[in-house]
């Protein structure tokens, strides 16, 4: 069963900046978020994913949502083996928000929660969407970032402020610890998003804090260096087109 609801809740996270601010060619289309639900074995599971409906081309407008929905399935998939082994659970999809919805581009992410039906135990699990429209398909941090450690760095100093994930972030877990979970030598990146005119890095955190995660983001401009910008829809979400 599908259900789709919250159109266009777009985040404005635009934050006064050098040289005014980027503005991004409205989006044509409508964005929502489609809901599934799945019984799988003894498991419960409910998945959020974006649709779009109304885009200029309908051959592209069906190619990226069948791939959310596939994407979707697949993130489940990877969260849901790690909890195999402690019998039946519940793996459900609480929030998801739109952080971009451009022309060419649109970002998301979708925060859930899974919890034993044995032990009880909790714990949280957060993702994002990135779709290049031109190319109907989506993007991952390896194809979107080009200087992972130094970005790391970056993200770590002030340039990087907190969108969502809880109070007082910073006094409970520092920037550094959240960032040093993340591997790009071992092909461990960190999920990303967009906002019009700023660059977002989704982090877990712990379960006892805040959404178990947390989004912090900063001038895009400020980071574009280490950012694709050879991918013209990164380099125009950059200021550079």
């Amino acid at each position: 069963m599908k259900k789709t609801f919250a159109l266009f809740l777009i985040l404005l996270l635009l934050l006064p900046s050098c040289g005014g601010k980027i503005r991004l060619p409205d989006a044509e289309y409508s964005l929502s978020f489609s809901e599934e639900y799945l019984k799988l074995g003894g498991n419960s599971v409910k998945l959020m994913y974006p649709t779009i409906s109304g885009y200029s081309d309908s051959a592209v407008e069906s190619t990226v949502n069948a791939a959310a929905a596939a994407i979707a399935r697949q993130r489940y998939e990877e969260e849901g083996l790690m909890h195999d082994s402690d019998g039946g659970y519940t793996y459900t999809a609480t929030d998801a928000a739109v952080t971009l919805a451009s022309r060419d581009f649109y970002s998301v992410y979708v925060i859930g929660v899974i919890t034993s039906d044995v032990s009880g135990g909790r714990d949280t699990f957060a993702y994002t969407f990135n779709c290049d429209l031109t190319a109907a398909s989506f993007v991952e941090a390896e194809d979107i970032i080009t200087g992972y450690d130094a970005l790391a760095k970056k993200f770590q100093s002030d340039a990087f402020t907190a969108d969502f994930g809880g109070d007082a972030l910073e006094e409970q877990i520092s920037k550094k610890s959240l960032i040093e979970q993340y591997k790009a030598a071992y092909g461990i990146y960190p999920y990303v998003y967009f906002s019009e005119g700023r660059f977002g890095i989704l982090t877990d955190t712990l379960p006892s804090i805040g959404q178990g995660c947390a989004g912090f983001s900063a001038d895009i401009r400020d980071v574009r260096k280490y950012l694709q910008t050879d991918n013209p829809v990164i380099a125009a979400l950059c200021g550079l087109e």
